[in-house]
This record gives C-alpha cells, structure tokens and sequence, in this order.
C-alpha cells in the first residue's frame, strides 16, 4: 500500500471516530451545548410591538408597558426597548404615572428600568388641571420601590409654573418629587376670578 492508501485510511477511521461520537450523547451533550448556545452578543428573544400588563396580588392592574421592539441579551441578562411607554398605577384613587422616551433597558435581573433620551414622566391632576410633567434625557426607575430617580437635569411643569433642577427622586407611592440640586422656578400666582 502506499501512502495515499494510508491518508484516506486514516481520513476513514477519523470521520467514523466523529461519527461515532456524535452518535453516543454521554460524549457529545457538552459538545452539543456548546455548539448551539447563543454566542455573546446575540438574542435569545425577539418581540415587536410588545405589550405588557402586570398584576398585584389583589388582581389589579399595576402597569402597562409597550414598545415598538423588545430584544432580550442573555449574556449580560438586559433586555433593550425602543420607544417604551409605561404606566403604572399604586391604587385605584390616585392617577398613574406614565412615562415615554425614545429607548429603554431593563437591567439584570428585571427590578430597574433605565430609560434613555426624550424621558418625560406625565401624571394627571387629581384636581383636573394641567398635568404634572417632568422632563430629562436619563432616568433610572426601580420598580421594586416605586421610585424612579436621575441625577441629570430635569424640568418640571405644572399648573403653576416651572422648575428646573439638577437631579431628582420621584416617589410613585407618596406622589412625592424630591429635586436634589440647583432648584430654579418660575412659578404664577392664579388670580381668583370675580
């Protein structure tokens, strides 16, 4: 024989041996897992004009998300949102605060929600005049405290005026807004009609 005879011998033996191990599942499971796993960067979920609603343990309705796309990273556990929208409620007496902006990511672990460029948080007056609306480009919402918080500039507008602020804790709970730094505002006193 020569050694022609021999190469293909052995390119014989070693496609049977890859077969062989293909076939028994004690060896190629690791391989196997491997192979099909999602390489970094790349999704596992995918979803289009997503809509979301979540329940308390009472049954009602605690919020109501939307966004023109949904895609989840498994490798860094963030799930990114373009245009999210989101509403949510403490009880059935007060109104609900709903903010929008242009892009969203929820983090590891599905607790906080950081939502990025165009950020502007609306919530009804009870009273029924002009709504409260708080205006910034970068805000963090951490769901499982009802707080939503920035520590960039932010913008406030109400019935009475504006305020302008620098930083910003915003307690869904006690409709409450705490402005950290640099408070400035414009604010008009309503003349009573006769």
């Amino acid at each position: 024989m020569n050694y022609r005879h021999y190469l293909f011998l052995l390119l014989l033996l070693g496609l049977g041996v890859i077969i062989y191990i293909a076939g028994d599942n004690s060896i190629s499971t690791p391989l196997l897992s491997r192979v099909t796993s999602t390489p970094a960067g790349t999704p596992d979920v995918f979803m289009e004009n997503a809509r979301i609603t979540q329940y308390d343990e009472a049954g009602n309705r605690s919020s109501f998300a939307t966004a023109t796309q949904v895609v989840h990273y498994p490798d860094s556990d963030t799930t990114w949102l373009d245009s999210p929208d989101i509403w949510n409620w403490q009880d059935s007496i007060n109104p609900p605060w709903h903010s929008v902006s242009e892009r969203g990511k929820l983090l590891p672990g599905g607790k906080t929600l950081e939502l990025y460029d165009n950020v502007v948080i609306n919530r009804a007056n009870p009273k029924g005049g002009a709504p409260l609306q708080l205006e910034t480009d970068f805000l963090t919402i951490h769901t499982d405290r009802d707080i939503a918080e920035t520590e960039r500039p932010v913008r406030i507008s109400d019935e009475s005026g504006v305020t302008t602020a620098v930083g910003m804790t915003t307690y869904y709970k006690e409709n409450l807004v705490k402005l950290k730094s640099k408070v400035r505002g414009i604010h008009e006193v309503k003349q009573p009609t006769p």
